[in-house]
C-alpha cells in the first residue's frame, strides 16, 4: 500500500504540474476484493488529492478496451485482448 501510495502522489505532482483539470481515477480487482479497499481510497485521497472509484470487471474491461483500440489493426475481422492485472484479468 505505501508503494502505491508513492507512485500515486508522482502521478499527481504530474497531474498538477500539467494543468490537467479533469481526472478519472479508478481502483479495480485488487481494492474490490479488499476488505479494506475503501479504507485505501481514502487514504489516497488523503494524502495525493486523488479521487478513486472502484469499477466493476466489466467496466474495466471496457476502458481496456478502449484505451488499446488503437493498437489493434483494421485489416483483421477479429482480435483478442488480454488485460492481466495483478488482481484480475480480462479478455475480450
Amino acid at each position: 500500500m505505501d508503494r502505491t501510495v508513492d507512485a500515486l502522489k508522482i502521478c499527481a505532482e504530474k497531474i498538477r504540474n500539467h494543468g490537467v483539470r479533469r481526472v478519472k481515477g479508478v481502483a479495480t480487482a485488487a481494492c474490490r476484493r479488499a476488505k479494506n479497499g475503501n479504507d485505501f481510497i481514502d487514504i489516497i485521497k488523503e494524502k495525493t488529492g486523488l479521487r478513486l472509484e472502484t469499477i466493476d470487471p466489466r467496466l474495466e474491461a471496457q476502458f481496456t478496451l478502449a484505451g488499446c483500440a488503437p493498437l489493434l489493426r483494421s485489416a483483421y475481422s477479429h482480435g483478442l485482448l488480454f488485460d492481466i492485472g495483478g488482481g484480475s484479468t480480462e479478455i475480450m
